[in-house]
């Protein structure tokens, strides 16, 4: 209660505090060494599919403009 009662009083010292803390926060984060900040990769889904009894055209492109049974929409690879 008397840290909620001294801010409410404070208002100008409180606002420099947050002020502070947030321009060491920023300093600090720019003196951070590579060694220390963790490598961000893309992750990668890889989804395989079985298909029986098609043709190794049909299993391996199924939308190819070779492909017999190709639908009339898709698009050629």
């Amino acid at each position: 209660m008397l840290l909620t009662r001294a801010s409410l009083r404070n208002r100008v010292a409180v606002t420099v505090a947050g002020i502070l803390i947030i321009l060491f926060g920023v300093i600090s984060l720019f003196r951070l060494p590579v060694q220390l900040s963790p490598d961000i990769e893309r992750p990668v889904i890889s989804i395989q599919t079985g298909w029986r009894a098609a043709a190794m055209c049909c299993a391996a492109f199924p939308a190819c403009a070779r492909c017999p049974q190709a639908h009339p929409g898709a698009v050629a690879l």
